[in-house]
Formats: C-alpha cells, sequence, structure tokens
C-alpha cells in the first residue's frame, strides 16, 4: 500500500505523505550464500573466476530468489535491488576508525582526546569479527561498551584535566581494555602524589 499510494499511516491515524523520501526494504535473502559461498550458487572454488563475475553470479541468485519471495508484481515497484557483500576484515577496520574519530570529534571540542593504540583497536577487531551474518553490529556494541561507556565514566567522574588524553590500550590478553589520563602535551601519565590520576579497565562479559 506504501508504495501504491505514497503515504504512510500512523499511530494516531494520520496520513503522512513520503515525497522526496526514500525507502529501503530490507531481506535476508540469500544471506546464507552471501556469507558462506555456498557451492549451491555454483562459483565456490571456481577457477579463473574473478570477483567482478563471483559478484555477478550472486546477483543473479539474488533477483531470482527475491522474485520466488515477493512476486513480480512487487518488484516492478522497485527501483533497484541492492545486495550488500559480505564484511571483510579491512571493512570492520574502516567501520570501526569511522566511529573512533566521529567520538573523538565530539569529545575535541569539549577539550578532551582519546588514542587508541594498536593493542586495543586489534582487540575490539576480534570481537566484530565474531558473528559476520550480523554485519557490523558486533563491533558497534563492542566499540560502545568498551570505548565509548568507560570514556564517558572517566569524563563525568571528572578524572580527566581540561586538555588530557585518554589512551586506551591492552595489557596482554586481558579480555579488557585499559585507559589510563595523560596531560595535554605529553603521553605520560598525570602525576598525582606519584600515580597517574588513574587507571580504568572495562571487563567485556563472554559472548
Amino acid at each position: 500500500r506504501l508504495l501504491a499510494t505514497g503515504e504512510a499511516p500512523l499511530q494516531d491515524g494520520h496520513r503522512v505523505r513520503l515525497d522526496n523520501t526514500l525507502v529501503f526494504l530490507t531481506s535476508r535473502i540469500c544471506s546464507r550464500e552471501i556469507l558462506d559461498e555456498s557451492s549451491r550458487i555454483g562459483f565456490a572454488g571456481t577457477a579463473g573466476q574473478d570477483e567482478e563475475d563471483e559478484q555477478d553470479s550472486i546477483v543473479k541468485l539474488c533477483n531470482a530468489e527475491a522474485e520466488k519471495l515477493f512476486g513480480l508484481d512487487l518488484l516492478a515497484q522497485l527501483d533497484r535491488l541492492i545486495v550488500f557483500r559480505r564484511l571483510e576484515d579491512e571493512h570492520l577496520a574502516g567501520v570501526l576508525d569511522r566511529h573512533f574519530e566521529r567520538m573523538n570529534r565530539w569529545l575535541e571540542p569539549r577539550g578532551f582526546r582519546s588514542e587508541m593504540l594498536p593493542a586495543a583497536r586489534d582487540f575490539l577487531l576480534e570481537q566484530g569479527r565474531r558473528h559476520r551474518q550480523f554485519g557490523a553490529r558486533d563491533l558497534i556494541v563492542a566499540h560502545r561498551r568498551d570505548v565509548e561507556f568507560p570514556l564517558a565514566d572517566l569524563i563525568v567522574s571528572h578524572e580527566v584535566p581540561p586538555g588530557g588524553r585518554i589512551l586506551i590500550d591492552r595489557h596482554g590478553e586481558a579480555a579488557h581494555l585499559h585507559f589510563t589520563v595523560t596531560g595535554p602535551e605529553t603521553r605520560e601519565p598525570v602525576q598525582d602524589d606519584g600515580r597517574a590520576i588513574r587507571e580504568f579497565q572495562v571487563e567485556v562479559s563472554p559472548a
């Protein structure tokens, strides 16, 4: 009905027009084939078949499955069928970097800056690779739980001095991240009676 009339009903009985609006309908059809590269598609392990041919095979299969599931009448009203590819390690790394930089852009006007060391970055990416069928969901949840929440705790507890930096690291094989507050112009911990202002760590609940 929405596609036919261009209107969406609200709970209070009113209707809104969807002019100049993009509407995305999502489905998990072919998700198993996209994630597992099932041999049922006919391209897994085929010698000489490049990445573009492989993607074409997936798109053709998804179009066929969508026709079976939704019917030609519905598909005829759609402008385009978009097939999302499996997220590889480099894609997850890009998602993590964007989320971390966005967080820093929020922190900087408030007088704070955070830095993630390689061991911490690898730890978060490891969390994000656990269930690839959910895309970047696990990675985003891990970033929020293991980075954003502890940083918020440090800031609202007034543990970070004006212009201070927060170094995020992982020590050895620890199941948590380690946070160290440093001075504005140094990577060394801010001293208070010979000790760092605060070293903060958050335990990660087993998945």
